[in-house]
């Protein structure tokens, strides 16, 4: 059976970047919590110490205010955590209503914004009667019928139709809103010099952004309101609990997820890296430490952005400090063995060179290639292990390496494959790989065995591939595989019966999607959902 990840794919593409965005903030939120409840018990201690008055509504409702910002900011963590919680549970209707309310203060925030352009425009207030409330009434409450349907009708083809529907209404109230604007400029003929039109350009991006943050939290609940498992979108957190809640909020990789970790530098340089990041934007928007000088400021933010990069580099470094011992291993669960072939090591997943923003999100979330992926998603299972590339001076982030001898390899490898708990084995021809398959195939380990096919740009490589793989396994399934199909992964089926992955491109989510599929057993229906949002 073969079947098309490419709908699966792409939503697990949208939550991912969601999420590496939601780690930037999470982190900087947690990090900056002691600071601020420092700076603002010391700030409301010294008001009373020189004379709050208490009895004055106005002393009383600052106090009340900034300590309910204070105990606000303190939980801030725990807000994230419950929010991701209910993110997670199997609540459809939850999401659509989410959703709804959502593009609820999206049309609110748009239809108040043309409604002061218009007012401005005509310069006087509108007298608004019984039946321009009603029409404004029905408008708004059409528009938000189409959006709830747009969230909970199942059918593909009723979703396109809701989703064009949308687009197009939002469309035109974006150009009305900004040709009014536009008009009441030049009816004023106001020129305030460059700072002025700064601010203006300044102004229109930051509210192009709100907008499309906006539209991509209502898409979000547009493909959590579907059939698809929260943990097949959102990945899983397999032993739950505070801290790994914590861990993966924070955007730590699943190895780390544990209370121990703290230990490590690898765990602060990681939890760090993305708060300099963060700090870098803020002093370019001098919005932290304002410096008398441009050119000051944006060097300082450069540093800064720079410095995040390099300690997120370094954070990686640092975690392949740790070394596989195949006799001594200090990790009392069955591990999770990698094969693959030196000649592509990491199995790197391509993108074009253009797509610069997704590269920098694969980047900090662990999707470069399959052997960071497996490490993200994972190693929470169990430790990833597998042989190291002899010869190498610099151990890559990834599974956990040990360096055998040409002697000893195989005997390591078939003794690992048998206590292993699952094994993910890279595609190839090599004799090798080769030797790999047959040892799978007689020890009766296929049904744990994940097959990953490289990102290769010649297909025919990867069809050789798995030709060679049911060679050695003594069959030769059939499978229905279009020409342009991109192979991605192969499943043990339930009934014996190999699944076939594939997609209309190598994308990591692809690949994303066949390691979930494999570790959290999903369906073929689960993993052939062609949901168009």
């Amino acid at each position: 059976m073969t079947i098309d990840v490419s709908g699966i794919a792409w939503m697990i593409r949208r939550m991912d970047v969601s999420a590496t965005i939601k780690n930037f903030v999470a982190v900087f939120s947690i990090l900056s919590v002691p600071l601020y409840l420092v700076a603002a018990f010391a700030s409301l201690a010294g008001m009373i110490a020189f004379g709050l008055d208490l009895e004055d509504s106005g002393d009383a409702i600052f106090l009340a205010t900034g300590i309910v910002v204070a105990v606000l900011s303190a939980l801030s963590p725990l807000l994230f955590i419950l929010w991701d919680w209910v993110a997670r549970q199997p609540w459809r209707t939850w999401a659509a209503i989410n959703g709804a309310l959502m593009g609820a203060l999206l049309f609110a925030a748009i239809g108040a914004a043309i409604g002061f352009g218009i007012d401005r425009y005509l310069e006087e207030s509108f007298d608004v009667g019984l039946a321009e409330r009603a029409i404004g009434g029905a408008v708004f409450g059409t528009a938000l019928a189409l959006l709830l349907a747009w969230l909970v009708i199942e059918s593909v083809v009723a979703r396109r139709i809701m989703k064009w529907i949308c687009i197009v209404a939002a469309a035109l109230a974006l150009v009305s809103g900004v040709a009014l604007l536009a008009v009441d400029a030049y009816r004023d003929e106001y020129d305030g010099g460059p700072e002025a039109a700064l601010l203006a350009i300044a102004s229109v991006v930051g509210g192009v952004l709100y907008v499309a943050l906006f539209l991509r939290a209502i898409r979000n609940r547009v493909v959590l309101s579907g059939p698809v498992p929260r943990e097949l979108l959102l990945g899983e957190i397999h032993r739950g609990g505070f801290w790994p809640r914590l861990a993966f909020l924070t955007g730590l990789p699943s190895s780390l997820w544990h209370a121990a970790a703290m230990k490590t530098p690898a765990f602060w340089a990681f939890l760090f890296a993305r708060p300099l990041v963060y700090a870098g934007i803020l002093v370019l928007a001098g919005e932290l430490f304002p410096l008398s000088g441009l050119p000051m400021q944006i060097v300082l933010a450069i540093l800064l952005v720079a410095g995040g990069h390099v300690l997120f580099w370094g954070a990686k470094r640092l975690a392949t400090a740790y070394a596989w011992d195949p006799e001594r291993s200090p990790d009392p669960r069955p591990p999770v063995l990698f094969l693959r072939s030196f000649e592509d090591d990491q199995l790197s997943f391509r993108r074009p060179w253009w797509q610069l923003i997704s590269r920098w999100l694969d980047l900090w979330s662990f999707r470069t290639n399959a052997d960071e992926a497996l490490i993200d998603e994972i190693a929470q299972y169990g430790p990833v292990v597998a042989l190291g590339m002899p010869g190498e001076k610099t151990i890559p982030f990834g599974a956990m390496r040990h360096y055998a001898t040409h002697e000893d390899w195989q005997r390591i490898v078939a003794d690992t494959a048998k206590s292993a708990s699952a094994i993910v084995i890279a595609a190839g021809n090599t004799p090798g790989v080769r030797w790999e398959y047959e040892l799978l195939a007689q020890e009766g380990l296929l049904d744990k065995t994940l097959l990953l096919f490289p990102p290769v740009d010649d297909e025919a490589t990867n069809r050789a591939a798995l030709d060679a793989f049911f060679k050695a396994c003594g069959t030769q399934p059939r499978f229905d595989v279009p020409k342009d199909a991109r192979l991605i992964g192969l499943l043990p089926g339930s009934d014996s019966r190999p699944i076939l992955l594939t997609a209309g491109e190598t994308a990591a989510s692809a690949y994303v999607a066949a390691i979930r599929g494999f570790f959290q057993k999903s369906s073929i229906d689960e993993l052939s959902d062609r949901l168009a949002v």
